[in-house]
């Protein structure tokens, strides 16, 4: 949505100014809805509003395609923020509630193996490497852009 909606806006007669205030509004209600996460898992638990945090979440994207008036937009655009910032939340809380049931995630063991300080470290170093290695066999293979220059 964020990556394609500034065309899409622009395409149904948006300006550039309300693309922007529409996409501002998603960032503000999932930050603000974020910080009271709290609040809400007081009143209904996260595995309860997983399932609607993604009604509303489908229900906000079709109106999003579905209308060209920018206040209606906006209230798709605030729906779809306040989903994605409680879904955060509740995947979030979801995996730690595994994690406190099994013996350790991917990650955990890995840090359990070498320990935090080195996990960082190696991640640090291994995915700039993993970026270069593959953008240079990228290039290799012919991947260029019109310029001459390769894709980096």
């Amino acid at each position: 949505m964020l990556t394609f909606f500034p065309i899409y806006g622009l395409a149904i007669g948006l300006t550039l100014t309300q693309v922007g205030l529409l996409v501002g509004l998603h960032g503000a209600a999932a930050a603000t809805v974020r910080f009271l996460s709290g609040i809400v898992f007081r009143w209904v638990s996260y595995e309860r509003a997983l399932p609607v945090m993604i009604v509303v979440s489908g229900l906000s994207v079709a109106l999003i395609g579905g209308v060209q008036v920018v206040l209606v937009l906006a209230l798709g655009w605030v729906g779809l923020g306040l989903s994605r910032g409680l879904l955060r939340v509740a995947s979030a809380a979801l995996v730690m509630d595994e994690a406190g049931e099994t013996d350790g995630l991917v990650g955990g063991l890995g840090a359990h193996a070498v320990g935090l300080r080195a996990t960082f470290l190696i991640a640090s170093v291994s995915f700039p490497v993993v970026y270069f290695v593959l953008a240079a066999l990228l290039g290799r293979h012919g991947s260029k852009r019109p310029g001459g220059r390769a894709c980096l």
